[in-house]
């Protein structure tokens, strides 16, 4: 991870995990970028949350989202707490079906900076750092990954349907569902192979 001028969301840079020299990020390469600790509200009132904006570029933006398997993490990001309170150590999110991922978005933004939101309501009280990890795999490795911009906390109160895109779900190939900027459930076009959207 590093700093990049090359895009931003908002200003003139965005955090970046690929080769500084290539643009890509390559095979078997894996890193966490560390938030500063901040405190989580204590109050059990609202939803307390992370959010930030993300760009993704992997193989998923030319592989067919009817080939995903998100039970392999095949170029991905994670997102995670590490309690300072607790004084834990860090273990990879790549695995822990509890963490929040990339998996809803196919693992790829396709070329927009979308907002992603993660619960945080499990550390009221605690100082915590967000943890932001990526890892690929031995191919198909020349794209640009994944962009952390405006990264910022806030929390959600009143009648909460979503906090994150993650936690809203599709009986339809052709839709994905996501969190709106009103904490509900939407749906948008998923492009999958085979589908028509009027309009489109």
């Amino acid at each position: 991870w590093y700093r990049s001028d090359a895009a931003a969301f908002n200003g003139s840079y965005s955090m970046a995990f690929n080769d500084v020299d290539t643009g890509f990020y390559g095979a078997n390469a894996s890193g966490e970028l560390y938030s500063p600790v901040i405190t989580v509200p204590p109050f059990d009132a609202g939803t307390p949350y992370v959010e930030f904006k993300l760009w993704m570029e992997t193989e998923w933006d030319v592989n067919s989202v009817n080939d995903f398997f998100p039970a392999f993490p095949i170029d991905e990001l994670c997102v995670a707490f590490l309690s300072a309170t607790e004084g834990a150590s860090y273990s990879s999110c790549m695995y822990d079906g509890d963490t929040w991922h990339t998996t809803h978005l196919y693992n790829t933004t396709r070329g927009a900076w979308v907002t992603a939101r993660v619960d945080m309501s499990e550390f009221r009280g605690d100082d915590v750092q967000v943890v932001f990890e990526f890892a690929s795999e031995d191919f198909s490795n020349s794209f640009a990954g994944p962009k952390i911009d405006d990264v910022s906390f806030g929390s959600a109160c009143g009648t909460v349907e979503c906090i994150d895109s993650s936690e809203c779900s599709s009986d339809d190939v052709c839709y994905t569902a996501s969190c709106s900027a009103a904490f509900s459930c939407d749906s948008e076009p998923s492009y999958a192979d085979g589908c028509c959207y009027g309009g489109i």
